[in-house]
């Protein structure tokens, strides 16, 4: 991820790891911080709070699409 991608906004759509609960999120600043066979982890800092979070980006297998 260049410097130029780690400062743009991105706005997802989140899953809260409770059930199907979901929220609108949009944050910046993006670090990789972890990787492995499920997907990038992403240290970010989310707009509307200041607050530095965890990001997790899930690969999708294209097998189950």
């Amino acid at each position: 991820m260049s410097q130029k991608d780690a400062n743009k906004v991105v706005t997802v759509t989140a899953y809260l790891g409770q059930g199907d609960k979901s929220k609108e999120i949009s944050y910046t600043d993006t670090k990789v911080i972890g990787n492995g066979s499920f997907g990038v982890v992403y240290q970010a800092r989310l707009c509307d709070t200041d607050e530095i979070v965890a990001v997790k980006k899930v690969l999708q297998d294209r097998r189950f699409k």
